[in-house]
């Protein structure tokens, strides 16, 4: 059996103590699993940085699904250490990113992470 992988990247700028909507999984979709992350910043810092599964209404659901190291170095990837057992994302329901009030975000934070489809155990 061949599994897919899938990859979203995006810049999420400076982001202190707040929470914000990455990407939607489609309804009817059958939902997708999270199974890796990566967060590079263009300036050294410190910040605190979770994966969090968000509803329509914007309010986190299910606890984290991962989270980052919390000292940057530039231009370094900091690995997601990602929940197995919260790592499922319902559709209709959205991937999300949530600073955790420690230090900011820079005003370049590229955030990547990778899923696959439906429902998969690791």
């Amino acid at each position: 059996m061949t599994v897919k992988f899938s990859n979203e990247t995006v810049n999420i700028g400076a982001l202190s103590n707040a929470t914000m909507p990455l990407f939607k999984v489609p309804a009817g979709y059958g939902g997708i699993t999270v199974v890796g992350g990566q967060c590079v910043q263009r300036t050294a810092g410190t910040t605190l940085l979770y994966l969090v599964e968000m509803d329509s209404t914007g309010a986190t659901v299910a606890g984290t699904l991962g989270t980052f190291g919390t000292v940057y170095a530039v231009n370094t990837p900091n690995a997601a250490t990602i929940t197995g057992s919260k790592s499922f994302i319902d559709a209709g329901n959205y991937i999300g990113v949530k600073e955790g009030n420690v230090g900011a975000a820079a005003a370049i934070t590229v955030l990547s992470f990778q899923w696959v489809n439906g429902k998969a155990e690791y």
